[in-house]
């Protein structure tokens, strides 16, 4: 069978687990005033005006991507050797550091490669990379949000009371950012869903021809998840655990279990660290422990996980900077009120 566009789930993993994290929104919000808008302006001609309406193409959606992320590139360009993979494990690899960046080279080589195993891996890619821009894209809009919201308020108080020059020049880049994030999203939420399209169409070729080996079970149980047909997903669990029951990847897909149908997020974590464990460059999984993290604390922590295990995945480029910002603000603000504790409960303290 061929999925239909609509059919696919308008919030993806991503989507989901990103409507419980503690201020990423916040910490995108921030960097995009904090950023260079004078580089590049907002995508215009036909590309921009079909931005917000519901015939956009997928080519147009690709091109305000690709338009919003050279406006804010603010890394060299990634010389990166898997960004031309050369056999399949290179494409494993890939999958592990979940780096957008280096996921269209890789479905590409995979599809092309001819095998079960590199049908199943750039299926896998490709709801991969889909869930990815998933994430960016929930970010963006609720990083619009914060941004009208901020808006509105120095609008507010420019009419009750004349704003200095330092809140008129904040209110300027805000107005800039906005009108930069216009169609952003819907473009990348468009570009995702075709990706989890492809990815699920890829894998429902390999279900149909591997259903009984390892690649077939493992790709079909991302395409259960993505489906949330959990009774077939738990089908895949069980056959991935007979066949290959110290397979990492069966840990991930029980946590991802745990976090999207058991909405059980100490016991996802718990699962995401055992994953880690047993291979400490599985980006993605310190990705999502990142994600769902609390507060701001446990953020930051995560965040320093994840630059270590890969510097250049999107989270950390994008959002990696601002958080750490708040973070050092709120330390700061932490540290001087428990002085003035500690301070005030000293002997002879007025």
């Amino acid at each position: 069978m061929t999925l239909a566009h609509s059919e696919i789930p308008h919030m993806t993993t991503a989507g989901r687990f990103t409507s419980r994290s503690f201020c990423l929104a916040g910490s995108l919000a921030c960097s995009l005033l904090s950023v260079s808008l004078g580089a590049g302006g907002c995508a215009t001609g036909a590309v921009a005006r079909s931005a917000s309406s519901a015939e956009l193409s997928v080519d147009d959606a690709n091109k305000i991507v690709d338009a919003y992320k050279k406006r804010h590139e603010t890394r060299a360009a990634n010389t990166n050797p898997l960004r031309e993979p050369k056999s399949l494990d290179d494409v494993l690899e890939v999958l592990r550091l979940d780096e957008i960046d280096l996921f269209g080279p890789s479905a590409k080589f995979a599809a092309n490669e001819g095998s079960a195993r590199g049908q199943a891996l750039a299926g896998q890619i490709l709801i991969s990379w889909g869930d990815g821009q998933h994430l960016l894209a929930s970010l963006l809009r609720r990083a619009a949000r914060e941004l009208e919201d901020l808006r509105a308020e120095l609008q507010r108080r420019d009419s009750a009371t004349k704003l200095t020059g330092a809140e008129l020049e904040r209110l300027q880049r805000v107005e800039k950012a906005i009108v930069d994030l216009n169609g952003v999203e819907t473009a990348m939420m468009k570009v995702a869903n075709k990706h989890i399209q492809d990815g699920l169409a890829l894998a429902e070729k390999v279900i149909a021809a591997a259903p009984n080996d390892y690649e077939g079970y493992r790709v079909a149980a991302d395409y259960y998840h993505v489906r949330e047909d959990w009774k077939k997903f738990d089908e895949m669990i069980a056959k991935l655990a007979a066949l290959k029951p110290d397979s990492n990847g069966l840990v991930f897909l029980r946590a991802e279990a745990a976090r999207d149908r058991d909405h059980d997020n100490v016991a996802a974590v718990g699962l995401f660290r055992d994953a880690l464990k047993r291979d400490p460059k599985f980006t993605r999984a310190q990705v999502a422990i990142l994600v769902l993290q609390p507060d701001l604390n446990g953020a930051y922590a995560e965040l320093q996980k994840l630059k270590q295990v890969n510097p250049n995945h999107q989270v950390a480029v994008w959002v990696g900077p601002t958080l750490e910002r708040q973070y050092l603000d709120w330390k700061e603000v932490n540290d001087r009120r428990r002085n003035r504790i500690t301070d005030q409960a000293l002997p002879g303290a007025q």
